[in-house]
């Protein structure tokens, strides 16, 4: 059996790692569009702010591949896969044959302004080659300005203000986060990053990206030596354009991760992830952890090992400046049945935390400022167990959190 694998990040490298585990002799081939070895691209803000080298980057060494017995074909894009042949294209014209396919491609930048033709300054931060590109630019500059107040936005303006850019950070929705966080946990990451010397305008729209600046809808003109857009992403699927393999919002994938054609699989930020939390949701879930073991879960398929992703659930953890965040499974609730709310929120040290309950079952919770406890809260939201009787003390400082988990920890499902 041949196995191909399109794409050499976290789901990628997971997947060829389990093939191997499973089965010592079929080929396994990593096509990548990136000359690099496997990197973490949550490190890409610490590369550019100074705080990580290049090669702390790198999660693997380069004779990692040697030794795994994978072949390797970097700097190749695949333009097209064609099913019914089991073969795919790629860009230099040559064409590879698979038994099993795994797409894990993860997600591109979605570029939704309008942009002056011939611009040089303006950027996007998703690849190694994005950053070094980035970093080179504020070596030069005096103002940045981030288009994209997410994760990703904001840790490239914290980036770039430790760089000591003078930077605007640009978002479309009246909160920081809205994926993320609430309202008032909004206000508060606000407070945090104007504190520090980061100038944040949300609820604004993006009307045009010049060479000295961006214009806003509403006439707001901010002047600016370089621009990175960090709005929004989108799933690297063209190479399955006009095949049969089912797309929603992503690529749709079963509980084995593989799609409705018998030997193609995906895993990682390219797919369609199923709401573990209820309510048959939906949606692209662009966190690491999940693109591992949906990696491993798709390897294990195609080895001939049968494994089951149970779902996926939002899980984020991130310090801005000295001010750490962590937000897991649902925590906003409109349009939702349930919307009790467990609420601790000290104004004056700046911290805050909100559990979101369904009757008796935690369904989300946000930890800004202090995440003490926040992974036996993460634990309980994964077990969807009846807590009726404990939640509400869950914030309390004084509850005995050591004997609520008494499930042993091998017999817990991994969810993410």
């Amino acid at each position: 059996m041949n196995h191909v694998i399109i794409g050499n990040s976290a789901a990628g490298v997971s997947a060829a790692e389990t093939i191997r585990v499973i089965d010592r002799s079929s080929p396994i081939t990593i096509i990548s569009d990136e000359l690099h070895t496997f990197y973490s691209k949550s490190l890409i803000p610490d590369f550019i702010s100074g705080k990580a080298s290049l090669e702390k980057t790198y999660l693997r060494t380069d004779t990692f591949y040697k030794e795994m017995d994978i072949n390797t074909l970097f700097g190749e894009k695949v333009d097209k896969v064609y099913p019914g042949k089991n073969t795919l294209a790629l860009s230099s014209g040559q064409e590879i044959e698979y038994g099993k396919l795994l797409v894990a491609t993860g997600a591109g930048p979605r570029v939704s302004v309008d942009i002056d033709t011939g611009i040089e300054n303006f950027f996007t931060a998703r690849t190694i080659e994005d950053a070094q590109a980035v970093k080179e630019a504020a070596l030069q500059a005096r103002r940045a300005t981030v288009i994209g107040a997410g994760l990703i936005g904001l840790k490239l303006a914290a980036a770039l203000n430790s760089l000591g850019l003078e930077v605007t950070v640009l978002g479309k929705y009246e909160i920081l986060l809205p994926r993320v966080m609430d309202s008032t946990a909004g206000e508060i990451l606000r407070e945090v990053f104007e504190g520090n010397g980061v100038n944040v305008l949300t609820g604004v729209k993006v009307s045009r990206v010049s060479s000295d600046g961006v214009r806003l809808s509403d006439g707001q003109y901010v002047a600016s030596d370089m621009v990175v857009m960090a709005a929004g992403v989108k799933p690297n699927i063209d190479m399955l354009e006009g095949t049969e393999v089912e797309i929603g919002g992503g690529i749709v994938a079963d509980s084995q991760m593989r799609t409705n054609l018998e030997d193609i699989y995906a895993a990682g930020d390219v797919v369609e992830d199923i709401d573990f939390l209820g309510g048959g949701r939906r949606f692209i879930n662009p966190i690491w952890p999940k693109a591992v073991l949906q990696g491993r879960i798709a390897g294990s398929n195609m080895a001939g090992i049968k494994r089951n992703f149970p779902g996926s659930m939002m899980m984020n953890s991130v310090q801005f400046f000295d001010t750490p965040l962590i937000s897991v499974g649902i925590v906003l609730h409109e349009g939702c049945d349930y919307h009790e709310e467990v609420i601790r929120y000290n104004k004056k040290e700046k911290v805050y935390k909100k559990l979101i309950f369904e009757k008796d079952r935690l369904k989300g919770a946000i930890f800004l400022g202090e995440i003490d406890k926040a992974g036996v809260i993460t634990n309980l939201i994964r077990e969807q167990r009846d807590i009726a009787p404990i939640k509400e003390r869950l914030l309390s400082k004084s509850f005995g959190y050591g004997n609520i988990l008494k499930v042993p920890v091998a017999d817990r499902a991994w969810i993410v």
